[in-house]
């Protein structure tokens, strides 16, 4: 039986999971997700979980959150007047979207004046776990 390896065109099914439990995304019961093995369509290390496996295979693999959305990095927490944000429900560790961005920040902390914002992405310094199951070397 051939096994996956660099090069080769794969359709898998996968469970991306924290450590709780918590599914963060699926493809079971939907449409299997297709890749090529080295062109950069998905990240290396779920490249690297499937080099190796056969067809009908599943395997339990965990990625740092750090590979797939950045390192936690303590300069990515901006301080902002808190006259900017009086539209916002300021609570700390509530997600508020910034009015005129695209994305939502945590607030890390809040004073009479000023608030803090933490804008690294909110699964950087989490483990994600994936169960993959190798539906068919194409």
């Amino acid at each position: 039986m051939a096994k996956a390896k660099y090069g080769n065109t794969v359709k898998i099914h996968y469970t991306a999971s924290l450590g709780d439990g918590t599914v963060l995304s699926t493809t079971l019961g939907g449409k299997p997700l297709q890749f090529s093995i080295g062109a950069d369509q998905v990240i290396q290390d779920f490249e690297d979980a499937v080099i190796g496996m056969n067809e009908g295979e599943a395997k339990k693999t965990a990625i740092p959150g750090e590979r797939m959305f950045g390192p936690y990095r303590t300069n990515n927490l901006i301080e902002m007047d808190r006259s900017r944000l009086q539209d916002c429900s300021l609570r700390i560790g509530r997600r508020i979207r910034i009015p005129g961005r695209r994305f939502s920040v945590k607030v890390a902390d809040v004073s009479k004046s000023k608030v803090i914002l933490d804008t690294n992405h909110p699964l950087s310094d989490k483990n994600l776990f994936f169960d993959i199951l190798l539906l068919a070397i194409l």
